[in-house]
């Protein structure tokens, strides 16, 4: 944890909760989950995944406001500096208006879905997974080969190989893992290519990969995989290197 807030210039207080003992007495089964708790302590807002931008600053203004009033504030305002518009190519846009594949969690705790193999989820079991040939994926479903042993809240790969295969409705597509090892990304090559099928070779190449599509664990973090031109239905194929890889999430933007 430390290494990440030095690693991306933290300066604000982070708050480590190693022991669920904050998750544990709200009751939370989700991450991310925003709670927005007023002057009072009591809980305003809340909201599960990501998203709803609009809404949370909406919340938080408005909560801000009410402070302000209950100190004797006659005035208050929220005008900021403007900032440099992010280009529609990068993976800090999102269009808000877009209803894009929600968050895919990989943990018999944490899951929202079943798996698109029949063997689905056996808990703290090694299950051996298999994707026949003529497997009819379907969307927003997580499929996957090799032997992988299930953990509360992620897949842990136990052989050499494995896959993981996705159809999803987004822009841009990010992983959540940790772990050893790594893995080579094709981006619509091979399942359910959209549209605007993309290529490593016309730059749907993800931040955190090599111009072979390559990528390595360096810590247990958000990876970015695939930056695509649009918003459409695309596929993803991890081909994954290394016992010891540890899948938890499939995020969207």
């Amino acid at each position: 944890m430390k290494d990440a807030v030095q690693r991306f210039g933290i300066k604000y207080p982070v708050i480590l909760d190693s022991s669920h003992g904050t998750w544990n007495a709200y009751g939370n089964n989700y991450w991310p989950r925003y709670y927005l708790i007023d002057a009072q302590r009591y809980i305003r807002y809340n909201h599960v995944g990501e998203g709803d931008h609009n809404q949370i600053e909406k919340s938080i203004r408005s909560l801000v406001a009410e402070r302000a009033a209950l100190m004797g504030a006659k005035e208050i305002s929220f005008d900021v500096n403007p900032t440099a518009p992010i280009k529609p190519r990068s993976l800090y846009y999102v269009n808000l208006g877009q209803n894009t594949t929600q968050e895919i969690y990989i943990g018999y705790n944490t899951t929202r879905a079943s798996l698109g193999n029949p063997e689905g989820f056996k808990q703290d079991q090694t299950v051996s997974y298999s994707i026949p040939s003529t497997t009819n994926f379907k969307p927003h479903i997580v499929y996957l080969q090799g032997k992988w042993k299930n953990n509360p809240d992620n897949m842990e790969l136990q052989n050499d190989t494995g896959r993981i295969v996705l159809i999803y409705y987004a822009k841009s597509v990010n992983i959540i893992a940790g772990g050893r090892g790594g893995g080579v990304v094709f981006n619509d090559e091979g399942i359910g290519g959209g549209a605007a099928a993309a290529s490593k070779s016309n730059n749907s190449l993800g931040q955190d990969l090599s111009s072979d599509g390559s990528f390595r664990i360096d810590g247990q973090r958000l990876y970015n995989l695939a930056i695509h031109n649009i918003y459409t239905t695309h596929s993803i194929v991890i081909d994954v290197k290394g016992k010891g890889f540890q899948f938890y999430t499939f995020t969207f933007g």
